[in-house]
């Protein structure tokens, strides 16, 4: 439902913002005054924007772009989001803990349920799999969510793709009116001005919101995959009775910090 209605909203929105283009004007002249008016262009903004969201409301569920978008909003730093050395000790306490009561640590792992994947494992542990086969539906299940939080990256990749696409097509658009008008040689640099403002929108949504978010949702996709892989090996030495000394030195090669 989210991506049918996210469909219809993106290509209104792309047809009021041509229709403008095109002479239909929609909007007051005079709706903004002074510098603003050279730099705002609001058909030149929706034919960006609806264009570009109506192509990746084609391409992706609906609730997956949504929740790309709110990428774009400030977030507060959530409980688990630490730092790997912090992270290489919180891993550690959690192994300690199992060490002492072992059926406690993990009923309580899985009653939180604030991290999807540390749940797995303490359901895998529960079950009385052998290490080799814990290693093995780990790298699986750390694959499978990996490529879950590759799709906003895939998202981000396409609007920043296709803004200066529709950037083109909002500036053609504008050429063909203002050509089909050449006769009145007076607005000829001002309609020149308003068909370049949507390739102007167009490489500025790319370099400014769609490229940056992109690489937020890889760094973080990369951050979350070395921390299961670490969760991983934890749980594998722990099970194969390596000291804590040694657990330590293990996780903390697979740090960065």
């Amino acid at each position: 439902m989210k991506g049918i209605l996210g469909l219809l909203v993106s290509l209104l929105v792309f047809l009021v913002g041509s229709a403008d283009s095109f002479g239909f004007t929609l909007f007051p002249p005079d709706l903004f005054t002074g510098i603003v008016k050279m730099l705002v262009n609001i058909p030149s903004l929706m034919v960006i924007a609806g264009g570009s969201l109506f192509q990746v409301f084609a391409c992706f569920p609906g609730g997956q772009v949504l929740a790309t978008l709110r990428g774009l909003l400030p977030a507060k730093r959530s409980a688990h989001e630490i730092g790997e050395a912090a992270h290489v000790d919180d891993c550690l306490g959690w192994v300690r803990r199992m060490r002492k009561n072992r059926a406690q640590v993990l009923k309580e792992t899985a009653e939180q349920k604030t991290d999807e994947f540390r749940c797995y494992l303490a359901e895998l542990i529960s079950t009385d799999y052998k290490a080799e086969e814990i290693s093995v539906l780990g790298e699986i299940k750390i694959q499978m969510i990996q490529e879950e939080e590759t799709v906003p990256v895939l998202v981000s990749n396409m609007l920043a793709g296709a803004s200066p696409a529709f950037g083109m097509l909002g500036t053609l658009m504008g050429l063909i009116v203002m050509l089909g008008n050449f006769s009145d040689t007076s607005g000829l640099a001002s309609g020149m001005a308003l068909a370049l403002m949507t390739t102007f929108y167009g490489m500025m949504f790319t370099q400014f919101f769609w490229f940056p978010l992109a690489k937020k949702f890889t760094r973080t996709s990369r951050l979350n995959t070395r921390r299961r892989e670490r969760e991983l090996a934890a749980v594998l030495l722990l099970l194969e009775g390596k000291p804590d000394m040694h657990i330590s030195d293990q996780l903390s090669s697979m740090s960065r910090d």
